[in-house]
């Protein structure tokens, strides 16, 4: 698709693995496993999106791009 992919850090903070390990994101494991720890913490304590049901990302997109 053309995306961009990077890591945003603040403070040491890797904005990305925070956001993952809140459930506000999850895991883009096409192009790395290294948040997939964190979104399946996230997950398994229902943090964020993960006390629901969501659609993900790439599906919602299949189709829009």
């Amino acid at each position: 698709y053309g995306r961009l992919v990077a890591h945003c850090v603040v403070d040491g903070q890797d904005i990305g693995a925070w956001m993952v390990g809140r459930g506000w994101a999850v895991a883009a494991v096409k192009y790395g496993t290294e948040y997939a720890a964190a979104e399946g913490d996230a997950a398994s304590n229902r943090r964020g999106m993960w006390a629901g049901t969501f659609e993900w990302p790439w599906d919602w997109r299949h189709g829009r791009d």
